[in-house]
This record gives C-alpha cells, structure tokens and sequence, in this order.
C-alpha cells in the first residue's frame, strides 16, 4: 500500500479509530496500520496516540492532516481544469443571484478561469419581461412551478453580530429571547428583515430598530462600535472583520434562511447556464461553509 495516500489519513484523523476508517475506506484494519506505521517512518514523527476511547492527533499528526486535506481539494481542482481543456465550452447566459451575490461571484470567477470563453450578465429579476427570464435564479423565495423548476441550494444560518465589548460577545449562543431589550440595525435585505420579525413575533416580542442602512459595510462598522447589534448571513464571515464583533448562534430556534436555484421551465435550452448551474450545486458548500461557531 503507498503511504502517501492523503485519503487514507483524513479518514483516521476523522474518525478517531483505526477500524472505522477502515470499514470507511472498504480496507482491512492491518493493511491501514501498516500504511499508518510506513507513514510515520516516512515523516520520522509520530502522527497519533492512542487513547482510551480511540486515538488522537499529534500536534505533527495536525498539521499533517491540514495539509493532506490541501492535496486533496488541489488534486480536485487540477482533474476538473485538465477535465475542462479537453471539452471547453462557449456562451451567454443571465444570472439572478442577489441573494447570495459574493458567493455566486466567487464561483463564476471559478467558472470563467475553467472556461474563459463563457460571458454572464448578472441581473435582477424583477427587471426582467416574461419573455425573457434570467437562465439561473439563485434565491429565498418560491417561484412558481409553471414557470421555474426548482431546487433546495442549501440552508444558511443566520447570526446575531454583536461588537466585542456586548454582554453577549463570548457566549456561544443565545436565545431568541434575549433580543427582546436589543436595538436592532437593520441592513435593508428586506428578505433577512423579515425573517427576523416573523422569528421575534414567534417569540412573542417586535424588535426594536433604531436605524437603517444600505450598506452592510456601514451596518457592521457601528455594530462593532457598540451602537446596535444586527443579523448577517453565515457566508458574510467571509467578507467582514470579525476582530471588532462576534457572531452568535440563537440555540432555541432554527434561525435559518432557505435558499433555491431556479431554472426557467419554458426557456430555451442554455448549455453554458446548464454547466455553471451544476457547477453551482457542487461547490456551493465550498464558498458559504464557515465554523460552527465564530467565536470559538
């Protein structure tokens, strides 16, 4: 068996028992170990310890196990760019994704260095006639199935953006409740407006707004001097300073947003929108995933 099989150990770092990654990777327990023992021969350290309830890793075994999870995302990336060269495709499509625009940005730049020859215009679709639909709609809201098929992207979480002086900073979640006395400032996503208000009604209280702004970059810069707190997406952690402000979960409700692809049933048939949809669907979790706790 070749030690350097990144697989291999990503799956007993992650399992924390040898004979779980085994069955995990269809392998026999001693052919594992002994790509394990070859592996530490290998490096000259030692990647885990063995522990009453399983192993754990090394502070080697750590890093180790970073970079392994690197060569496997690189080792993706350069099939699907190699994959790309050999069948490159041209075209136009129209994108509606103002949802999640960072996110879908980033994904069309990914798209676009894998087929430089496509072209997208990114659209709104309340701008649009019947006539003519955008070819992808990224959104929150349902549309209708005579027109749109559609799918579950995925569901995002929402978190409450506190500055780091605020009581509720090192928490690592809160209740719904205790927004209740709270000053909201709100960041005129109507669609994340509202959700907050259905939750804070549900919980039996109005959220009280003292202002408004356009921007979420003007919104998040006086959360962190402690003048309100506000509700952000969990992809904005990637896009916003997280040394001046905290984000928290809300434990006792699902405080989430549901967010769809829809593709225009009665259009004509688009390759290009075909490919960039799919590419959507595959790696979506790649640009919105974050930690499971900001603040931890």
């Amino acid at each position: 068996m070749e030690y350097e099989v990144p697989e291999y150990f990503i799956a007993i770092a992650q399992e924390g028992s040898i004979s779980r990654a085994a069955q995990r990777l269809y392998l026999a327990q001693p052919s594992l170990s002994q790509y394990l023992h070859k592996l530490e021969q290998k490096l000259g350290v030692e990647l885990i310890r063995r522990e009453a309830r399983g192993i754990a890793l090394t502070q080697a075994g750590k890093v180790y196990y970073e970079y392994a999870q690197q060569a496997v995302r690189r080792r993706a990336e350069m099939r699907a760019q190699v994959a790309a060269l050999k069948q490159d495709i041209s075209g136009q499509m129209d994108v509606d994704a103002s949802v999640l625009s960072i996110p879908i940005g980033r994904l069309y730049c990914d798209f676009l260095a894998l087929h430089p020859l496509i072209q997208a215009r990114f659209v709104h679709l309340g701008a649009q006639t019947r006539s003519n639909p955008p070819d992808i709609v990224v959104t929150t809201k349902q549309l209708p199935a005579s027109e749109w098929s559609g799918e579950q992207l995925l569901t995002e979480p929402l978190l409450v953006a506190v500055s780091v002086g605020h009581p509720f900073a090192r928490r690592r979640s809160i209740r719904m409740q205790e927004l209740a006395r709270e000053q909201f400032l709100f960041t005129q996503n109507r669609e994340i407006d509202q959700l907050l208000v259905q939750f804070c009604a549900e919980a039996g209280f109005q959220p009280r707004v003292l202002m408004e702004y356009y921007s979420v970059y003007s919104v998040t810069a006086l959360v962190e001097e402690g003048v309100g707190i506000t509700i952000l997406p969990a992809h904005r952690l990637r896009s916003v300073s997280t040394e001046r402000m905290a984000l928290i979960p809300i434990s006792d409700v699902v405080f989430a947003r549901t967010i769809y692809l829809y593709r225009p049933v009665n259009g004509l048939q688009n390759p290009t929108a075909d490919r960039f949809a799919a590419y959507i669907r595959e790696n979506i979790d790649r640009v919105t995933r974050v930690s499971p706790h900001a603040n931890a």
